[in-house]
């Protein structure tokens, strides 16, 4: 491990392998180098520059070590690390993006969406209810009484963007969501009546 662990300093910060050897000019040297670059060559990006010096530090830090442990176990430890930035390290990282972004779209899916639509359909309830006091009846055509005002537009689809399901019946209205599998007369259906 002590042999590894420079090889991962300098893998992360340019220097900081040479600075755990108790190499500190060629460790500060690389530590800084990179800032002087970007500083003098702005138009050079920041990654290609960091990139390059971790590199160069990551191969000064093999001639060390070469010299220190024998080639055998500083090329060893050269492939691990290798190994460890370009294969583990990018593969947990996409794996936990990936987890994040499923975990976010099923909370969304099974739970924010279903409050917002339970929400956005009370609203739709009381205008519907609203033109009921003022005209004796409810709107027989859905669309139509949604596209009456442009803030209403957004109720013609409930959170899944789908669209409601509306029908008259002998007492009043029924309003429906399809919920989540976007299928009507299924359980995770929501209803809302008059």
């Amino acid at each position: 491990m002590k042999t590894l662990l420079p090889f991962l300093l300098s893998g992360l910060i340019p220097g900081a392998g040479q600075l755990y050897l108790r190499k500190y000019i060629s460790g500060l040297a690389f530590l800084l180098l990179p800032i002087i670059v970007i500083l003098i060559f702005p138009e050079i990006p920041i990654q290609f520059s960091y990139l390059t010096f971790i590199i160069i530090s990551v191969a000064d830090v093999y001639f060390v070590l070469q010299n220190i442990v024998g080639r055998k176990k500083a090329l060893i430890n050269l492939c691990f690390t290798i190994v460890i930035f370009v294969i583990i390290i990018p593969s947990a990282f996409y794996l936990f993006t990936l987890s994040m972004y499923k975990g976010g779209e099923y909370v969304i899916n099974e739970h924010l969406n279903i409050i917002h639509t339970r929400d956005e359909m009370v609203e739709i309830s009381n205008a519907l209810n609203r033109h009921y006091i003022r005209n004796k009846e409810y709107p027989e055509n859905f669309m139509a009484f949604v596209n009456r005002k442009p803030i209403w537009e957004m109720w013609a689809k409930d959170s899944w963007d789908n669209d409601y399901r509306y029908a008259l019946t002998d007492v009043g209205y029924l309003l429906t969501s399809a919920g989540v599998d976007g299928v009507f007369d299924t359980d995770d259906d929501i209803t809302r009546a008059n």
